[in-house]
């Protein structure tokens, strides 16, 4: 992990925006607790900068958690995969390019 890179939130455009955004949240969490607490907070005094995205529907979320990442699956969802985050680094970037902005 790049402590100096963005973490890359990534959630899904067909789900309600209050919806989508709790799903953000869930995703940022287990990411953090997924991560050594030295190099979370190396990531925060460093960066801890986030960008919100969103993509068209779970296949295409699918497809960007092939990168390392934390998933989170919503349980009111029949555990339907809601939102990722992925590891701060230039492969996250790359992968990301492309997807709008969450909110679009």
């Amino acid at each position: 992990m790049n402590p100096n890179e963005k973490l890359f939130l990534v959630t899904r455009r067909d789900l309600a925006i209050g919806l989508a955004a709790a799903q953000i949240v869930h995703a940022s969490i287990q990411w953090a607790i997924a991560r050594p607490r030295d190099d979370v907070i190396r990531w925060i005094n460093k960066s801890n900068t986030v960008v919100l995205l969103q993509t068209d529907g779970e296949v295409s979320l699918q497809k960007l958690a092939t990168h390392p990442s934390e998933v989170f699956r919503e349980p009111d969802l029949n555990h339907q995969l809601t939102a990722i985050a992925l590891d701060p680094s230039v492969a996250s970037k790359k992968a990301c390019r492309g997807l709008q902005l969450f909110g679009k």
